[in-house]
């Protein structure tokens, strides 16, 4: 019988942040969004505050004043080691692991006749080796191990895995609350009268189909303990994304340059990591358009790849394939730069940029004239790759690269060190006799 298992750290950023500061063990915290923008992520005690999710920082700046809420910039230095440590200690246990997000995990225990014990086992060992507080939800597949996430928040692991049990547990979860029910198609079936799960579980999955696609009828066959949606493996991600909104808004190209590069070296290297090549390069740039009269338009070459220039956003965007996939720093950076001379826009006042690959995990096959990335090229990357782990964030890196003093480097006014990754940063105990 196939056995899903999904592991989430609870409350994962503030958990980091609290930690590496046992005075913040049992208080509110808050953990901010790119340029301290909005708050993403609250402690227990935060949230029994009143303090609201995705909310403007500037807006209740006053209000966590009051409250004694401690208050940090994103740390995703700090969030992105702690979650490999993680993950490393689920893939003691299991062979298969697909990794969803920064917090969470899918992973099989298909063989393990005791799947609640191995659940309550690793479940211990993350904390005892890591410190984070995780829960862990045990089905049949994806959606229900999603399901018994939920219950798993209160009480450790949670096995659903019973079909009697499933109905049960389904009959009161808001349909809204399924995974995959996206806020437009949970309206629209509220509106028919599909008020829960356990509703939906009943409808005819031919109906759904028609109405919703496929991944509807999935979502159905899934909730009546079918196995649709692929099963956790260590394949990879199909796509890798970095990007970050600016400190203050650039104009011209040369940091626009040192900022793609930036993402271009991240994206790069959790690509070797996981043993996959890119297919594609695409960059994104967002801003504000050209300060024009308002008689003329800003005027943009049909090459320039897909441009959006309404009032008050200017939304740029164009891709790259490769004819032979790769994974070699410098062929991504230098695609980069192609495709940031085919869309930039003078004059255009950026505010954010990303860097996006199209990933495959297996080589097409080369030929005579083939311009695949050498052995060679891949062992000294590699090197890099493990010299950057042991020393230091970026301790070596590309000249194309930016530096520390980038003038659109993001805001962090409540910025706490990098406690895992840095050697500057590591905790100092005094101890008196």
């Amino acid at each position: 019988m196939s056995v899903v298992a999904l592991l989430d750290c609870n409350h994962f950023y503030c958990a980091c942040e609290q930690l590496f500061r046992p005075d913040l063990h049992d208080r509110p915290v808050v953990v901010l969004s790119n340029n301290d923008g909005c708050i993403v992520a609250r402690s227990p005690q935060a949230k029994a505050l009143g303090v609201p999710m995705a909310a403007p920082y500037f807006k209740h700046r006053e209000m966590l004043r009051r409250g004694g809420v401690h208050i940090f910039s994103s740390n995703y230095r700090l969030y992105g080691d702690m979650s490999a440590r993680v993950m490393s200690i689920i893939r003691q246990h299991s062979c298969a692991v697909e990794v969803y997000s920064i917090d969470e995990a899918f992973f099989r225990l298909d063989d393990d006749p005791m799947p609640i014990e191995q659940g309550h086992k690793i479940r211990t060992k993350v904390q005892q080796w890591t410190g984070l507080p995780v829960s862990i939800g045990i089905g049949p597949n994806k959606t229900l191990a999603k399901v018994a996430g939920h219950k798993a928040k209160h009480e450790g692991v949670y096995d659903l895995c019973d079909p009697a049990e499933q109905a049960d547990i389904l009959k009161d979860l808001s349909v809204g609350k399924v995974w995959g029910v996206g806020r437009k198609m949970s309206t629209a079936l509220m509106a028919t009268g599909i008020m829960t799960a356990g509703q939906l579980r009943a409808i005819d999955p031919h109906f759904i189909r028609r109405e919703y696609g496929v991944r509807g009828e999935r979502i159905v066959r899934e909730l009546r303990g079918m196995t649709c949606i692929d099963a956790p493996d260590e394949q990879g991600a199909h796509s890798l994304i970095s990007s970050r909104s600016f400190g203050q808004v650039v104009t011209d190209r040369a940091n626009l340059l040192s900022a793609l590069a930036e993402h271009v070296m991240i994206v790069a290297e959790k690509l070797r990591h996981q043993g996959g090549y890119a297919r594609a390069l695409s960059i994104f740039l967002r801003g504000d358009p050209p300060l024009t009269h308002p008689s003329s338009r800003p005027l943009l070459h049909p090459s320039q790849g897909s441009h959006r220039a309404h009032k008050n956003t200017l939304r740029v965007s164009k891709a790259l394939d490769f004819a032979h996939p790769t994974a070699d720093t410098s062929r991504l950076l230098a695609a980069m730069r192609q495709t940031l001379m085919g869309c930039y826009v003078p004059g255009g006042r950026y505010r954010k940029v990303g860097v996006a690959l199209c990933v495959t995990h297996s080589l097409a096959q080369e030929d005579f004239f083939s311009t695949g990335d050498d052995p060679n090229r891949r062992q000294l990357l590699d090197t890099i790759d493990q010299l950057n782990q042991r020393l230091g964030h970026r301790v070596v890196r590309f000249a194309t690269g930016s530096m520390p003093e980038a003038p659109w480097h993001p805001r962090r006014d409540f910025a706490s060190p990098c406690y895992t990754t840095d050697w500057k940063d590591l905790p100092v105990v005094s101890c008196h006799v």
